[in-house]
């Protein structure tokens, strides 16, 4: 236990000998766990947010004006059993002339002496319904039997759509490059740390210590940046989230298991940077 500890405090030895480069250093390992975890967690909560945008709208399937009773009652039927509807709701011809009345100010029946607005079936959804299945939804419905037009906001589903696309395809890339930087930063300053630690690791050789105890501290003091950095990305993220939960009004999960996983992923990225420039180091030597 106490060689161990000796090896831990050489690691942060390490790391204090050239403060403002570890800093850098870590700054950049921030900001690629940071990063990726802000992405994960979009990618996790992009289902909520397309559910509340799927509950604030709803489809409206137009009737033929000379459906009888029985064929609004058989779509009726129809459409409360598919499954993904939350609520059926029937909007009568003089429901949808009093509507326009009160949005418009025009009164038909007393301009035209007719109603020539039709009956018509409003549908919400479950929160659990994509927005790509709402265009399959739609086309099934219009293809009902006195279904004369269906009426839905196709644009916003499609930008819907698009942009979760492009966030994940964008925010994947960002994440990548950031990564590789952090990873190449880390490697290349452990590497000159051991560089500048040349005369001790020769003497460390000559008395006999093996590659590994010479390895350790290096190798520890990767695993310390990453779990700073997984740390503090992590509670930037849980305050980023909050702050989204707060200001759009969407109820996001926070769950410990991905700031674990941040920072677990902080402490192998470490690992893995300082690995190779031990590896890569060393053998210069």
């Amino acid at each position: 236990m106490g060689r161990w500890w000796l090896f831990v405090k050489e690691g942060f030895f390490l790391l204090r000998r050239n403060r403002t480069a570890w800093f850098i250093t870590q700054c950049m390992m921030i900001a690629a766990v940071g990063v990726t975890g802000v992405l994960i967690e979009i990618a996790i909560h992009i289902d909520a947010i397309e559910a509340k945008v799927v509950q604030g709208f709803s489809l409206e399937a137009f009737l033929d004006v000379t459906a009888d009773s029985a064929a609004v009652e058989e779509v009726g039927n129809r459409l409360s059993s598919i499954g993904l509807v939350e609520d059926v709701r029937y909007v009568s011809r003089e429901e949808a002339a009093e509507r326009f009345r009160e949005s418009m100010g025009v009164d038909l029946l007393g301009t035209l002496n007719e109603n020539p607005l039709p009956s018509s079936f409003r549908l919400s959804f479950l929160p659990t319904c994509a927005v790509e299945t709402i265009d399959s939804l739609a086309e099934v419905i219009s293809g009902l039997p006195s279904v004369d037009e269906v009426v839905y906001p196709k644009e916003l589903i499609h930008l819907l759509g698009v942009v979760r696309t492009r966030v994940n395809s964008t925010g994947l890339a960002i994440a990548i490059v950031i990564s590789v930087l952090a990873f190449v930063l880390t490697t290349v300053m452990l590497r000159l740390s051991i560089q500048s630690e040349k005369d001790k690791v020769q003497v460390m050789a000559l008395l006999g210590a093996s590659r590994t105890m010479i390895r350790i501290p290096f190798l520890l003091a990767g695993v310390i940046l990453g779990v700073v950095g997984g740390i503090i990305a992590a509670i930037v993220v849980v305050g980023i989230t909050a702050l989204a939960q707060y200001y759009f009004q969407i109820d996001l999960y926070q769950g410990g298991a991905s700031y674990f996983l941040m920072v677990a992923g902080g402490m192998v990225w470490g690992f893995l940077a300082s690995g190779t420039a031990v590896v890569w180091g060393i053998r210069s030597v």
